[in-house]
């Protein structure tokens, strides 16, 4: 089947197509949505895929998160190193800090992989889980209720580095990544999104942010503008972003 993709036209797709994927080079570039388009303080799911043989000790892939202080809410992050595992942390209302990372260590192999961090919300049994590839691979339990929201100078949602775009570089491609604020996607769920390896279209899904990432984007001479396609409205921009970093390499 012929795809047709929209591209700096001004014209949106008809319908989902994947065809493109960004690449960040580690070094200094990163998307990033407005400041507080999406305040998460109950439960929260987060999914994306990533492709990277990168070996920092700690670097992000999706985040609200400054590294330091209050200023700290959740993220989804790759560490390299002698760890090779997806880390996924977020902070409870109380201020403590929850961490769970996956028992795969193969992650860094240069192939696409697809992961959804939820958190529902409680201090429940396993209330925090992370599903690789459609399949569950770690569970937990939080040591407190809720989710810390900061708000305020640079509380924007970011991919590919922290919240302030000063560290923490990822190397490497991220694709779909989509956000849901008080909804926990269930194994069902999961594997519609993975959808064998190739990803699904999440409008039944309604995520509230939704960065297609190469796909609809549209470069303006100095960064990349890319419209999310969730339920809020807003425009991801680029930091440092070139226009060769769009291509056409998906899982």
């Amino acid at each position: 089947m012929r795809r047709f993709l929209y591209y700096n036209s001004g014209i949106s797709a008809p319908s989902f197509s994947n065809v493109y994927s960004m690449n960040f080079d580690g070094v200094n570039e990163a998307i990033q949505t407005p400041q507080d388009v999406l305040d998460i303080t109950t439960s929260i799911s987060i999914s994306g895929w990533f492709k990277t043989t990168d070996t920092s000790s700690i670097v992000q892939i999706v985040c609200k998160d400054r590294t330091s202080g209050n200023n700290r809410s959740w993220a989804v992050s790759w560490r390299g190193s002698s760890f090779r595992y997806l880390l996924f942390s977020f902070w409870n209302t109380s201020g403590v800090a929850n961490n769970t990372t996956s028992t795969a260590n193969i992650l860094d192999d240069g192939l696409w992989h697809h992961f959804v961090c939820t958190y529902d919300g409680t201090n429940s049994a396993n209330g925090i889980k992370l599903y690789l590839d459609g399949v569950l691979d770690k569970q937990g339990t939080a040591s407190s209720t809720g989710i810390r929201n900061y708000t305020g100078t640079n509380s924007n949602i970011a991919i590919g580095a922290i919240s302030t775009t000063g560290a923490r570089f990822f190397n490497g491609d991220i694709e779909e990544v989509a956000i849901w604020d008080g909804v926990v996607l269930d194994s069902t769920d999961v594997t519609n999104v993975y959808n064998s390896g190739t990803p699904n279209d999440l409008t039944s899904l309604a995520p509230q942010v939704w960065c297609r990432m190469g796909d609809l984007g549209t470069w303006g001479g100095t960064n990349w503008t890319f419209p999310n396609q969730g339920s809020l409205t807003f425009d991801f921009t680029s930091v440092l972003m070139e226009e060769v970093d769009r291509i056409a390499d998906i899982p």
